[in-house]
C-alpha cells in the first residue's frame, strides 16, 4: 500500500525504517521499546521510533497501512510540527502520533523526555494511552506548543475504525486502513519479526530545512 506515496511524490527522497534499523542503534526510550516489542505491541514500538526519528531528521512519516490519494506538497509550506485529529466529534482532542516535523522541534524533545519520565517498563500501559493518542492529547493540552499544526481528521483519517466515513467535501489525502485493528496485514514469512510496521519515511521537505542541513544528516 505504501508505494502510492511514491507515486504521488516522485521527486521526494525516501528512507525505510524497518526491523534492521530498529535493532541497529540505541534509542532514548530503549527500555520502553524493548518492553513493547517483547509484548508484541508494535504500535508502541513504532510510535517511540517515530518521535525520535522526526526529532533527529525531520520529514514526513505516513502510516504503513495507508495509501495516498493525492499529493501533499501544499500542506508543508510552513515550518512546523504536524499531526491530525483522530475524530473531532467522537474523540475530541485525540491526535494521531506525529506525521511530520522540522528537525529538532522543541516539542518533540519534550515528548521524548515525557515518555521516559512517565513510563516504566514494568507498568507500561497500552500504546494509545502511554505513548500514543491519549498521551499526546494530554501533552498538547498542558503545554500548548508553538508551531504545531493539527490537520482535520478527514485529511488523513477519512474513515474511522469505529465511527464511519467522512461525508464532507474537504480534501482527502489518503485512506487509512487500520491494518493492526482489523488484522489485515498478511502473515510475515518465517523468520520475519514485524514486517507490518515498516513504513516509508519521506524525508524531502525543502521549504522547511536549510540546504546545508539537508545535505548533511538528513539525506541517505
Amino acid at each position: 500500500m505504501g508505494v502510492t506515496w511514491k507515486d504521488h511524490h516522485s521527486d521526494w527522497e525516501y528512507r525505510l525504517y524497518d526491523n534492521d534499523y530498529l535493532f541497529s542503534r540505541r534509542w532514548r526510550n530503549q527500555r520502553l521499546i524493548n518492553e513493547y516489542y517483547r509484548r508484541g505491541i508494535y504500535a508502541g514500538v513504532s510510535d517511540l521510533m517515530r518521535y525520535e526519528i522526526l526529532l533527529e531528521y525531520g520529514g514526513f512519516i505516513p502510516e504503513a497501512d495507508s495509501n495516498c490519494l493525492r499529493p501533499t506538497d501544499e500542506l508543508w509550506s510552513t515550518p512546523s510540527l504536524f499531526t491530525v485529529f483522530e475524530n473531532e466529534q467522537r474523540k475530541p482532542g485525540f491526535v494521531s502520533p506525529f506525521l511530520a516535523s522540522v528537525p529538532d522541534h522543541p516539542f518533540l524533545e519534550h515528548i521524548n523526555l515525557r515518555a521516559k519520565r512517565r513510563n516504566k517498563p514494568e507498568t507500561l500501559g497500552p500504546a494509545w494511552r502511554s505513548v500514543g493518542n491519549k498521551f499526546l492529547a494530554k501533552a498538547i493540552e498542558q503545554r500548548q506548543p508553538e508551531n504545531l499544526t493539527i490537520f482535520p481528521s478527514h485529511f488523513f483519517i477519512p474513515t474511522h475504525k469505529r465511527f464511519g466515513r467522512y461525508r464532507g467535501d474537504g480534501p482527502v489525502y489518503c485512506e487509512q486502513h487500520w491494518g493492526s485493528t482489523f488484522e489485515i496485514y498478511p502473515d510475515p514469512p518465517p523468520g520475519t519479526d514485524i514486517d507490518a510496521m515498516r513504513a516509508g519515511h519521506i524525508s524531502k521537505l525543502e521549504a522547511w530545512v536549510a540546504p546545508e542541513r539537508a545535505t548533511g544528516r538528513r539525506v541517505a
